[in-house]
């Protein structure tokens, strides 16, 4: 039995608005540790937003070998 096969761009579509959502979620809680974060919050906000951009990132470049993979294949 042939399973469907999800279209490409949509995939695509709602993968960037994860990683979007993600971004942004990782921007409030540095926003968060630097209003409420104490002694060093300026240092902790700056720390939290760069880990959610570079886990953001580090997924996204496998995205991209992933699809390149593929590619390869066919």
């Amino acid at each position: 039995m042939n399973e469907p096969q999800a279209d490409p761009n949509s995939l695509r579509y709602w993968i960037r608005w994860i990683m979007l959502g993600l971004v942004a979620w990782g921007v409030l809680l540095g926003l968060g540790a630097y209003l409420y974060g104490g002694n060093y919050a300026l240092l902790k906000a700056v720390i939290i937003a760069v880990c959610a951009i570079v886990f953001v990132e580090f997924w996204w470049l496998m995205l991209i070998a992933r699809e390149r993979r593929l590619n390869r294949r066919e």
